[in-house]
C-alpha cells in the first residue's frame, strides 16, 4: 500500500529546513510570552504560570526547556537611603 502524498519526504531536504524554523518561531515566540508574563509579575513564577493558565511545574520546565533566566525579571527592592532609614527610627522612637 502507497503512503498518501503527505507523508513523502520532501526532495532536497527543504521541508526539514523549513519544519524546524516552525518550531524556532514557536519557540520564539514562548519566550516572549513566559519573559512577559515574568516581567509582569517581577520574576514570580507561580504568579506568571497563573496568568498563563499553566501550572507552576510546567512553566518551570517551560522556562527550563527554553533557557530562560528568571533573575533578569526580578526588580530588586529601592535602595533605602541611611537618611530615611534614620528618620523612620526617630520617628518610631518619638523622637522626631
Amino acid at each position: 500500500m502507497a503512503k498518501p502524498a503527505h507523508h513523502k519526504k520532501p526532495p532536497g531536504g527543504k521541508g526539514w529546513r523549513r519544519h524546524r524554523r516552525v518550531f524556532e518561531v514557536v519557540e520564539d515566540f514562548e519566550r516572549k510570552l513566559i519573559g512577559d508574563a515574568l516581567a509582569a509579575c517581577n520574576g514570580n513564577q507561580a504568579r506568571a504560570a497563573r496568568i498563563l493558565g499553566l501550572k507552576p511545574t510546567t512553566l518551570s520546565s517551560q522556562i527550563q526547556r527554553l533557557g530562560i533566566d528568571v533573575n533578569l525579571y526580578r526588580q530588586a527592592p529601592p535602595n533605602v537611603s541611611y537618611e530615611t532609614f534614620e528618620k523612620f527610627v526617630l520617628w518610631k522612637s518619638g523622637r522626631l
